[in-house]
């Protein structure tokens, strides 16, 4: 449907943002099934952001796009169902010139939490049970989190550590991922018994410290 030169295909991907940062200016393709048959979605990406999408059904080839696409781009990440994405480079202003009606403004993948936004993370946690991916630009650990209390951890990019040390190792650059990270939710971490942590984690007793010494610090400055 789109115009391009094909970058490659990434499967069973671990970091969706490292993905837009390797494209720089194109978009990313991906296909799935829903009740209702097939459909491509288009992520339309420059210089690290979401500046459109395009949701294809490819038996109707009828389009929805921009924030109408949004809804069902969310849908399908919540689902897990895209396991491949493609990966192309291409003329952004040609393309949204064509689709103008695609224009959307996303700093993030649906999915995906800015480091800074603590107190939707920490309402989403009190509840959730599974895997958090958390990125910063040189680390990303997955963990497994249950009841705000992390069961699990490794890295996936950066210093290889596991269990306990990987724990230990996020809280101590979770400044940076509030300044430059991002969170992600995750599909079902596989994990082996060297991840396993022993000592108590809490996550969200860590987020909420981070949140107060934010807004202490936002009061002093302004």
């Amino acid at each position: 449907m789109l115009p391009g030169e094909f970058v490659g295909i990434v499967v069973d991907f671990e970091n969706t943002h490292e993905l837009i940062e390797k494209v720089g200016e194109g978009y990313l393709k991906a296909s799935w099934n829903d009740e209702n048959g097939l459909k491509t979605g288009y992520l339309i990406v420059s210089s690290g952001n979401i500046v459109g999408m395009i949701v294809e059904d490819l038996m109707t080839r009828k389009t929805t796009k921009g924030k109408d696409a949004l809804d069902e781009i969310i849908k399908v990440c919540r689902e897990r169902k895209v396991k491949a994405v493609e990966l192309y480079k291409a003329s952004v202003e040609d393309i949204l010139k064509e689709f103008p009606d695609a224009k959307v403004s996303l700093s993030t993948l649906p999915g995906m939490i800015p480091g800074h936004e603590l107190e939707e993370l920490i309402d989403l946690l009190t509840s959730y049970e599974g895997e958090l991916k958390v990125h910063h630009p040189s680390t990303s650990w997955s963990i497994h989190v249950e009841g705000g209390k992390v069961k699990a951890a490794k890295t996936i990019r950066g210093p290889t550590l596991r269990g306990d040390p990987a724990v230990r190792h996020l809280f101590r650059e979770m400044g940076e991922v509030l300044r430059n990270g991002q969170y992600e939710m995750g599909r079902n971490m596989a994990f082996s018994p060297f991840d396993i942590v022993e000592d108590e984690h809490d996550f969200i007793g860590a987020l909420e410290l981070l949140n107060e010494k934010r807004k202490i610090d936002l009061q002093k400055n302004s």
